[in-house]
């Protein structure tokens, strides 16, 4: 008398060897997928980076303030209290930062 074959061997039970192969997860779990995430993260991160750039490079810059103006002229007054600049030193680049965010 002839022993059977184990399952999915040739010979073997058909059923059994179809059934064990549908327990495969739809998504791989080898090496080589996580690759293939990593490389499709990076390729995000990428696509998200350069969209930024190229919208930071096409739309307008934002408005000077009158706050970064007020703040380049209180740096002007410490250093003139300090006395690393003088007074007309002062008034020369005081004027520069008027013109500079004047429009």
């Amino acid at each position: 008398m002839r022993s059977s074959p184990a399952p999915g061997e040739p010979g073997g039970d058909r059923v059994a060897y179809v059934l064990n192969q549908g327990n495969r997860s739809m998504m791989p779990t080898d090496a080589m997928s996580w690759l293939m995430w990593a490389m499709v993260a990076g390729l995000l991160v990428l696509l998200w980076a350069s969209a930024l750039l190229l919208a930071r490079t096409v739309l307008p810059g934002r408005p000077r303030r009158a706050r970064d103006e007020n703040e380049a002229i209180g740096e002007l007054s410490l250093r003139l209290a300090r006395g690393e600049i003088t007074a007309d030193e002062f008034e020369q680049r005081r004027r520069l930062v008027l013109d500079a965010f004047r429009p």
